[in-house]
This record gives structure tokens, C-alpha cells and sequence, in this order.
């Protein structure tokens, strides 16, 4: 997932194989689809900010995720993720203005 506002940054996210499982029950008996499980292998998270108290590269992405009214009826997709397997994982955090810290 790259960020439209930023192409010269690297994508926020890469995955190297993502699967999952979804609940035939739910699906036959009430029309739903519930997704289960997820399993995500090779992941690779870079989560930036340009400086401190700037929005998140990852800002959009959770803005679309969150729901905008408190409604509470059931909806034709639900996301209930029950298992969520992460393997051979890697994850930064850095904020771009900021100078890097000699070791």
C-alpha cells in the first residue's frame, strides 16, 4: 500500500502471501460473510511521519477503516477476525525530519 501523497516513500505495507478463512455457517444461514482467520506471511510494516505532530502515513488507511456513524445494525460484510498469524514480520517507525541516531 503506497501512499498517494507520498510516491517517493516506500509502501506502508507489503505482504508476501496473505490468506484466510471465512464461516460457511454465517454465510448460508444469515447471508453474511464473516471473515475468521488471517494469516499474513512475510509482512512489512513502515509506518513514517514527516515531522512530530504530523498525521501518520498510515492516517487514510485507518480514516477509512473507522466507522462514521455509531449504527449498530448488521451489515452484509463483517470483519470478526477471530486468529490473526503473523510469520517472518518486520516493522519501523521513523519520523522523516528527525536526524539518524548513531549507534
Amino acid at each position: 500500500m503506497a501512499d498517494p501523497e507520498h510516491p517517493d516513500l516506500p509502501p506502508a505495507l507489503t505482504v508476501q502471501n496473505i490468506s484466510g478463512g471465512f464461516s460457511i455457517t454465517s454465510l448460508f444461514a444469515y447471508g453474511r460473510i464473516v471473515i475468521t482467520d488471517v494469516e499474513l506471511i512475510g509482512p512489512s510494516a513502515r509506518i513514517t511521519r514527516a515531522a512530530p505532530g504530523t498525521p501518520l502515513n498510515i492516517a487514510p488507511i485507518l480514516k477509512r477503516l473507522r466507522s462514521d456513524s455509531p449504527d449498530s445494525r448488521p451489515k452484509r460484510f463483517s470483519l470478526s477476525i477471530h486468529t490473526t498469524v503473523l510469520r517472518q514480520g518486520a516493522m519501523s517507525y521513523d519520523v522523516l525530519s528527525a536526524a539518524n541516531a548513531d549507534p
